[in-house]
């Protein structure tokens, strides 16, 4: 099974990182939570999913020099293959640039790879937009929709051990976001 992504998206995804389009997904501070995860759970291996320009993994690579971390990303030609299997993958604000046909079969994926995975899902509009002109959201859901979504494609070995909804205020706008760990076991 691999990720399904259609040739359209990808060649969005394509121009945004290579400057084509405003670049997106280059933050390199992780969330508190992961960083908990990593401590508690010691993976010997994490993949980066929807890892961009790979700012965020060489971040964590630096805190913990003994990780084995990978990053995925189907927009940049040195990220676009996923390891076979890892010990722990997150995301943070990728889930919902998932093209909506196939958050299924990415769901589904992810729990093969790996037997924990932590996620952290914007759940409103992006201030960017697609080449195209779309938000580069492309599934604004509330996260308790997303809750529902995680546990009806959950294999009957995983279930989620943490979720929170975290509020903010930026500028005036107020946004949530949805960090969730799924473990299998």
């Amino acid at each position: 099974m691999s990720i399904k992504i259609s040739e359209e998206y990808k060649e969005q995804l394509r121009k945004i990182h290579t400057g084509e389009g405003k670049k997106m997904g280059c933050g390199v501070q992780p969330p508190a939570k992961l960083l908990e995860i990593i401590d508690q759970y010691k993976p010997k291996t994490i993949l980066d999913y929807g890892c961009a320009t790979g700012a965020m993994k060489n971040h964590i690579q630096g805190l913990y020099p003994n990780i084995q971390l990978s990053g995925y990303d189907p927009g940049i030609p040195e990220f676009d293959t996923l390891p076979k299997s890892v010990d722990l993958i997150y995301s943070t604000d990728v889930f919902e640039h998932i093209e909506p046909a196939h958050i299924d079969n990415t769901l589904h994926l992810l729990w093969q790879i790996a037997p924990i995975n932590f996620h952290k899902i914007a759940c409103f509009p992006a201030k960017k937009k697609l080449p195209d002109g779309r938000n580069a959201h492309l599934i604004i859901e509330e996260p308790e929709w997303w809750v529902k979504k995680i546990e009806s494609t959950l294999e009957s070995n995983c279930k989620i051990v943490y979720n929170k909804t975290i509020f903010e205020t930026v500028k005036g706008k107020d946004r949530k976001q949805l960090e969730i760990l799924i473990m299998k076991g």
